[in-house]
């Protein structure tokens, strides 16, 4: 779709409050879209945004969560320190099967978490 292109464009080139109105009406964006907004956030400190942001792409039944996404999420989750957020994301891995097969992922949840699974 065009529009995911077009805010692809503008986060590649950096200007990411233009791609945060693109992206804001796409009706279904990418992921890849998605993990550059929240990456977008992530710079800004605005954990809490990207956290809405996963749940809102949850929602949707195009677009699945990947490991780019799942990374970018638990950055805010750390930083913020969400014990109940950590444990969601951790049950939404081990759905998609995605929890064993990545040692970044782990750690990082182990460091919210603060055990090593």
């Amino acid at each position: 779709e065009l529009s995911n292109q077009i805010v692809a464009m503008y986060i590649a080139s950096g200007d990411y409050a233009i791609a945060e109105e693109y992206f804001n009406q796409i009706k279904d964006p990418s992921v890849t879209n998605y993990v550059g907004i929240m990456n977008y956030y992530n710079q800004l400190k605005n954990w809490e945004r990207t956290i809405q942001l996963y749940d809102k792409m949850k929602s949707q039944r195009k677009t699945q969560a990947d490991v780019p996404t799942y990374l970018t999420v638990l950055t805010a989750i750390k930083e913020m320190k969400n014990i109940e957020a950590a444990k969601q994301v951790e049950q939404d891995l081990i759905k998609q099967n995605l929890w064993h097969n990545h040692a970044e992922i782990q750690n990082i949840l182990g460091e919210i978490l603060g055990n090593t699974e």
